[in-house]
């Protein structure tokens, strides 16, 4: 299934750092044809919308918007395989397993985002992603790393506890499920300004993807994280919030309507 095989992949992956210390050319190359791989599945289903559901409403979907956020992401897991290549001999060999363990893993929390089927899968997956980042952005092991590391969890696990899970708890109580809508749910177009509370909960909540002014952690992680990792986190965090103000702007608009 392309939707399992998306999330699978990068985890398959881990499989292979073994093969790092025999041979790290072949190693790289496999991991670079994973990558390709996933772009080839994707490709391979550009114009179908797929639904997987695995049950305690855990719910997978690949539709047009996610299919691009999955080809980006599976772009810069190949950019930023062949960047480490040379970078990680420079002050990180005795790190690179773990470089790539946990990279693998943050992929595919960010994968299973993505293809999320709704509002429950998205933050199980959203918050397992939070704690994968960690170890990579301490990766340096110094005073600076580790403050980074610790601003970085109070600025994302504790907003995603705190204020998006209960603004998800909200949505449920409302609508009873937590699937995604094309409409604004009814319970909400009647209360105009319960949905721009529920909005702005959403926000703050999802400070991960660098919506300003709730981004104040994202340049200090940057400095601490490895040059390969911080590149790609720019890349998928550029397209989360380009993504997330398109979905912001246009529910701020149907609220104003509303109103």
């Amino acid at each position: 299934m392309p939707l399992l095989a998306q999330i699978c992949i990068p985890i398959f992956s881990i499989i292979l750092l073994p093969l790092k210390k025999i041979n790290r050319l072949v190693f790289y190359s496999l991991i670079v044809g994973l990558g390709l791989v996933n772009i080839f599945i994707l490709f391979k289903h550009v114009v179908h919308t797929e639904k997987l559901d695995l049950g305690f409403n855990i719910v997978f979907l690949m539709d047009k918007y996610s299919w691009l956020f999955a080809l980006v992401v599976n772009f810069a897991w190949i950019i930023t395989t062949i960047y480490s290549y040379s970078f990680i001999l420079y002050g990180f060999q005795e790190k690179a397993q773990k470089f790539h363990f946990y990279l693998s893993l943050v992929l595919a929390s960010v994968l299973a985002t993505a293809l999320a089927g709704n509002l429950l899968t998205l933050f199980v997956f959203y918050l397992l992603g939070i704690p994968f980042i960690y170890p990579l952005i301490i990766l340096r092991d110094t005073p600076d790393s580790h403050a980074a590391g610790k601003l970085y969890l109070q600025s994302t696990l504790l907003p995603a506890i705190f204020i998006l899970l209960p603004a998800i708890s909200a949505i449920y109580q409302l609508e009873g499920h937590f699937n995604f809508g094309d409409i604004l749910p009814p319970s909400l177009q009647a209360s105009p300004v319960l949905a721009s509370i529920l909005l702005i909960m959403f926000i703050i909540g999802m400070s991960k993807n660098c919506v300003a002014p709730f981004n104040n952690w994202l340049p200090k992680t940057i400095e601490s994280k490895p040059i390969p990792l911080s590149m790609a986190f720019a890349i998928v965090a550029c397209i989360i919030g380009l993504i997330s103000l398109s979905f912001y702007t246009y529910n701020i608009i149907r609220i104003f309507e509303l109103g």
